[in-house]
C-alpha cells in the first residue's frame, strides 16, 4: 500500500538524501560484487566528487584514458581491487558496446 501526502517544504532534499543513500548502498554492492569475482579494478565514467568517497580516483593515474574524447580527467576514474594485476598496464579503456549506443 502506497501513502500519499501532500508536498511540505524540504520535501526535496529528503528525498534526494534517501536516492543518494540508495544509490550509494548499490555502488558498495557492485564493488563487492566485483571483488568475490576476482576483478583486477573497476573504471566509472562517473561524477567526480561522488565517486572517489569509494575509493576511485583519475584512472590517468595509472595511465589509462578513456576511449572518448574530451572525457574530463576528474571524471574518467578507476578503483583499483588488485594492484599487482595493474604492474605494467596502460591504454585505452573499451567500453562494450552496448554503452556507445546508450551515449
Amino acid at each position: 500500500m502506497t501513502t500519499i501526502r501532500k508536498e511540505q517544504p524540504g520535501d526535496e532534499e529528503q528525498i534526494r538524501l534517501v536516492n543518494t543513500r540508495a544509490f550509494g548502498q548499490s555502488v558498495e554492492a557492485g564493488i563487492e560484487e566485483m571483488r568475490r569475482a576476482a576483478q583486477p579494478f573497476v573504471i566509472v565514467l562517473g561524477h567526480p566528487t561522488y565517486y572517489p568517497r569509494f575509493g576511485f580516483v583519475p584512472a590517468s593515474r595509472y595511465e589509462i584514458t578513456s576511449e572518448y574524447e574530451g572525457v574530463p580527467d576528474e571524471a574518467f576514474i578507476i578503483l583499483v581491487l588488485d594492484e599487482s594485476a595493474l604492474a605494467g598496464v596502460a591504454g585505452t579503456a573499451k567500453y562494450r558496446p552496448e554503452f556507445a549506443e546508450a551515449v
